[in-house]
């Protein structure tokens, strides 16, 4: 089933993510992961980074297993 996942990433842990490059490595490890049939990137009105990415599931769970993985660790609302 096909969905769209959303996620936004605080101004400050964004901020510093850039800064270290670290964030290039999580953008790789969530299409890999979820292998995106697209993928969208901006940054909203409060300054967060925002990323929107269409995604078909087949199983809903793999959903859960994906996103405590890699969107956990930095503090990302999805």
């Amino acid at each position: 089933m096909r969905r769209i996942i959303t996620c936004s990433i605080p101004t400050d842990v964004g901020n510093e993510l850039v800064k270290t490059g670290k964030i290039e490595g999580i953008l790789k490890g969530i299409i890999e992961d979820f292998q995106p049939e697209a993928t969208y990137l901006h940054i909203d009105d409060a300054g967060r980074r925002v990323g929107a990415f269409v995604v078909d599931l087949s199983e809903p769970m793999d959903l859960l297993r994906y996103v405590s993985k890699r969107f956990s660790s930095v503090l990302a609302l999805l």
